[in-house]
C-alpha cells in the first residue's frame, strides 16, 4: 500500500464516509477501490461491520500516513467522536456484533447507520456532515433549514445500506458522487437522484430555538433538566425518557413510531423528532421540579390516570435520573401509595396526619403510630431481614 499522489483536506464536521467519497472523485476511482488501496476492506471485499461508527487504534495509524492526514483527523470523522456526549457506545465492547448493536441502540438514540442531509450543504460543497447522523439534529444552522430523512424520490435513507442497519458503502461501479442518492435499487442499480433539488423548508423559530440548545448539547455542553444542571448525556437521556412518557400518554402524535420500543429506535423522521421535541419541551425545560412536575401531571390527567404509582412510568420508556426527580415529585402529590397511606394514617387526637399538615416523610419509624415490618416493629432478638434469630 503506497500513499495517495493527492492529499485532500476533510472539511469541518465531515463524516468518514463522504470524505472516501470525496477522496475517490479526486483520484477518479470508485469508494470500493480506494477501501482496497487502503486495505480497508477484505480478501472478501467487504468493509468493517462498524464502518464510520468507529475504526481501530491499529487501521488508524495505519490508514493516517497513507492519506496524507493526522489519526486524529480520521477519528474525528468517525461517529465514535460523538461518544458521552451525545451518545454511548459502550455497548460495542461485546463480544458479538449482535449483541453490542443491541446493547448501543437500547442505551441512548443512535443511528448506527443512516443519516440526514441538507440539500443547500450539499449543492455548496457536496460533503455530508457528521452531526447528520445524530438523531437530535433535525435542523441545519448554516441555512435555517429543516433536514431531510430520505430521498424523495425514492424514499431510501441515505447511508442505511441494505436495510438491515448496514453502514458500509454501497456497492456503486460509477465514479463516486456526494450530491447525488446512491440508495440501491433492484438490478444492481441505484436511485441516482440529484439531492440538491429536493426541497429544503425554512425552520421557524421555535425550530431553531430547539435546534440551537440539542446543537449545544450534543457538542458535549452542560444543560439542565427542570431546572438541575446535567451534563450533555444525561440531558438527553431526558429528552428521551421524557419522550417515551409523552407518547405513551398520548401527550403527542407519533403516528405509527411509537406503538413499540419507544425508547429505544429514534424515528428517520427530522421532522417527526422536532415535534416530539417541542411536546416535552415545556417538561424539560422547566424552571424548576415543580414547574415540570405541573407539566407531567397535566399529562397525566389528560390520559385518564387519577392515581399514577411508579410503574406508570418505569414501564413505558427508558428510566432517565435527570427525569427522577420530577416523577417522584408528581408520586409525591398524588401517587397512589402516598395517597393510601395518609387515609389511613391518624393520631392519637383521632384526626387524620393530612389534617395536621404532616406528610408522611414526617413520621418516624419509631413514633408508634403505625405497625410497619420495618426494624422498630420486629422483636428483640431478630432482624426484619430475616427470622433468624441474631447473635448474643
Amino acid at each position: 500500500m503506497t500513499r495517495l499522489p493527492l492529499v485532500l483536506a476533510p472539511l469541518q464536521d465531515e463524516s468518514w464516509s463522504s470524505y472516501l467519497t470525496r477522496c475517490a472523485a479526486q483520484h477518479h476511482t470508485t469508494v470500493a477501490s480506494l477501501g482496497g488501496h487502503l486495505g480497508l476492506r477484505d480478501a472478501r471485499g467487504r468493509w468493517p461491520g462498524r464502518f464510520g461508527v468507529n475504526m481501530d487504534d491499529t487501521n488508524v495509524q495505519r490508514v493516517a500516513p497513507l492519506m496524507g492526514l493526522e489519526p486524529n483527523q480520521v477519528q474525528q470523522m468517525h461517529l465514535a467522536a460523538y461518544d458521552q456526549l451525545a451518545l454511548d457506545l459502550g455497548g460495542l465492547a461485546h463480544g458479538t456484533a449482535i449483541a453490542g448493536t443491541r446493547a448501543t441502540a437500547h442505551s441512548a438514540w443512535v443511528w448506527l447507520a443512516g443519516t440526514t442531509f441538507c440539500p443547500p450543504c450539499l449543492e455548496e460543497d457536496g460533503a455530508w456532515r457528521l452531526s447528520w447522523r445524530i438523531p437530535w439534529i433535525t435542523t441545519c444552522l448554516r441555512h435555517d433549514v429543516h433536514l431531510r430523512g430520505a430521498c424523495s424520490l425514492c424514499g431510501g435513507v441515505s447511508g442505511h445500506g441494505n436495510k438491515f442497519h448496514a453502514s458500509a458503502p454501497p456497492r456503486v461501479a460509477a465514479a463516486p458522487d456526494g450530491r447525488r442518492c446512491t440508495c440501491p435499487q433492484a438490478g444492481g442499480r441505484v436511485c441516482g437522484a440529484d439531492l440538491t433539488d429536493q426541497p429544503a423548508l425554512a425552520a421557524d423559530p421555535g425550530r431553531l430555538r430547539r435546534a440551537r440548545l440539542l446543537a449545544d448539547l450534543a457538542a458535549g455542553e452542560r444543560g439542565s433538566v427542570a431546572g438541575i444542571e446535567r451534563t450533555s448525556l444525561q440531558t438527553l437521556r431526558a429528552w428521551q425518557s421524557a419522550i417515551g412518557v409523552a407518547v405513551r400518554l398520548g401527550a403527542v402524535d407519533a403516528g405509527s413510531w411509537g406503538r413499540t420500543h419507544r425508547w429505544a429506535n429514534p424515528p428517520r423522521d427530522p421532522d417527526l423528532i422536532d415535534q416530539l421535541l417541542g411536546a416535552v419541551e415545556p417538561l424539560v425545560t422547566a424552571a424548576d421540579v415543580p414547574a415540570a412536575a405541573d407539566v407531567l401531571d397535566h399529562w397525566i390527567r389528560g390520559a385518564g390516570i387519577r392515581s399514577p404509582h411508579a410503574n406508570t412510568f418505569s414501564r413505558i420508556t427508558q428510566p432517565s435520573a435527570a427525569l427522577r426527580p420530577v416523577i417522584d415529585e408528581l408520586l409525591r402529590r398524588h401517587g397512589r401509595v402516598h395517597t393510601l397511606m395518609q387515609r389511613r394514617l391518624v393520631t392519637d387526637d383521632g384526626l387524620p396526619i393530612g389534617h395536621k399538615d404532616w406528610g408522611v416523610d414526617d413520621i418516624h419509624n419509631s413514633c408508634g403510630l403505625v405497625r410497619c415490618p420495618c426494624i422498630c416493629a420486629t422483636p428483640p432478638g431478630r432482624t426484619s431481614a430475616s427470622s433468624v434469630p441474631s447473635s448474643p
